[in-house]
């Protein structure tokens, strides 16, 4: 799929694991809860966007995505919840937004979690996006790790 003109094609669920789609136009796309582990996304035009529950992992190749704003939820066939919510990333912003996540649920679920650690990070990532979250609260699960409750 290396170039492929996918922009507005819908992805919903999709198993995209180990798809090369360098250099494709996923401009307004929509990528709700498909699964991209070792999926090549470089130089992926992702522009308008809904990426609701995509599965990127640190297997994922995110360098040199192109990404002006994307949405974050999909609600009775609109995207919903634009970031930034104003204006555009600026060049590579949206790789280290990605990556900042992927990170932070590294830190939730490989090492013991330190609560006032995970709140920071997720506080942190809130007010560089200048997005409101309300934390609800962290939820031990079966191996003693602690994953956040986010709203």
């Amino acid at each position: 799929m290396l170039g492929a003109n996918l922009a507005e094609t819908r992805f919903i669920g999709a198993n995209l694991c180990k798809a090369n789609l360098q250099q494709a136009d996923l401009s307004g796309a929509i990528l709700v809860r498909s699964q991209l582990e070792l999926a090549n996304l470089t130089g992926v035009n992702l522009t308008g966007a809904c990426i609701e529950n995509w599965g990127v992992t640190k297997t994922t190749k995110l360098d040199g995505i192109i990404c002006k704003h994307i949405f974050l939820s999909f609600v009775n066939e609109d995207k919903r919840n634009r970031l930034p919510s104003e204006g555009e990333f600026p060049e590579g912003e949206f790789t280290q937004f990605v990556k900042s996540i992927l990170d932070s649920f590294d830190l939730f679920q490989n090492r013991e979690l330190n609560p006032k650690a995970a709140i920071s990070t997720l506080q942190g990532l809130a007010d560089k996006y200048q997005e409101i979250i309300e934390i609800l609260g962290l939820e031990n699960r079966d191996n003693n790790t602690a994953v956040p409750a986010v709203l």
